[in-house]
């Protein structure tokens, strides 16, 4: 198992054992495979779930691994295949288009605050830590550490736990899958529907967090 964020460009000279980002490389090389013939299987986080850990060490002692499906970073699918924002409780007001904050109860942090639920795969909302909690459900925002990208932006200034915008107002990345012109006027139109509604009183609908 192994982790594949780092660069090379850091100070310590870093890098992922079979990947460097999102080039597949690293201190071990793209063809490296174990005497059991098995890649690196990363398990990314900061830090990583223990249960993503646990049951891969179960499926490599009990010779099944083999079951396991990897994705293009040798992620297990099991685990890295849904967003962060499956299961997030604040997924309500992602729909609305509802903003949120620090400190403020209700709204979606992906607007202003930086959080990269919606175009960050992990289980942190199906599988929750301590089987109780996860960042989003106590209204802090994903950050990003399961992806090859991590962390974002080279920890620009101006760019931890807040949105990076175009024009002031439009998020610079938008969900995985998405095209931006398409999510900006979809998400345009249903900001201006959902305030407007709220300023006469209109009630809202209600949607259920996915699960």
């Amino acid at each position: 198992m192994g982790w594949y964020s780092g660069r090379s460009s850091y100070p310590s000279e870093s890098t992922g054992m079979q990947f460097l980002r999102k080039d597949k490389g690293g201190f071990l090389g793209s063809n490296y495979v174990s005497k059991g013939g098995l890649p690196v299987i990363n398990i990314p986080g900061c830090p990583a779930h223990p249960d993503w850990i646990t049951q891969i060490l179960v499926a490599i002692s009990t010779g099944r691994i083999g079951d396991v499906l990897l994705d293009d970073y040798h992620r297990p699918k099991t685990f890295f295949t849904d967003f962060v924002q499956t299961g997030c409780t604040n997924v309500i007001s992602f729909a609305q288009k509802v903003d949120g904050g620090f400190g403020k109860r209700g709204g979606c942090l992906f607007y202003e605050v930086g959080c990269r639920g919606p175009m960050t795969r992990a289980s942190c909302n199906r599988i929750l830590w301590n089987r109780h909690s996860s960042k989003t459900r106590a209204n802090h925002p994903c950050l990003g550490c399961t992806e090859p990208g991590f962390p974002h932006h080279d920890l620009a200034k101006g760019s931890i736990f807040k949105t990076m915008h175009y024009l002031g107002f439009l998020p610079k990345e938008t969900p995985e899958g998405t095209s931006k012109l398409g999510y900006y006027l979809r998400a345009g139109f249903e900001k201006v529907v959902s305030g407007s509604e709220r300023l006469v009183g209109v009630d809202q609908p209600q949607f259920s967090s996915s699960k």
